[in-house]
């Protein structure tokens, strides 16, 4: 398991309604040292491994993208 940390950074330099460029996915290219991510509903892509969403990840996507003020946190993904 990976901890992935979506910093304030990131939430900073994240775009709303994109699953290239929103937080969640510049967290996961830093902490995977890669470009290659996708963030979409229920399912997220680091390269070639595809992954669930985990529920509190989707609940901060929901929240950013509606415009709604944001914290940063951590949750564990398992991309080996």
């Amino acid at each position: 398991m990976q901890t992935v940390r979506v910093e304030k950074e990131d939430i900073k330099n994240g775009m709303k309604m994109s699953n290239v460029c929103c937080p969640v996915a510049l967290a996961l290219n830093r902490t995977f040292q890669t470009t290659d991510v996708f963030v979409g509903c229920g399912v997220l892509r680091v390269g070639d491994k595809l992954r669930d969403v985990p529920r509190r990840v989707e609940k901060f996507i929901h929240r950013f993208d509606s415009g709604v003020r944001v914290r940063p946190f951590s949750f564990e993904i398992d991309i080996p």
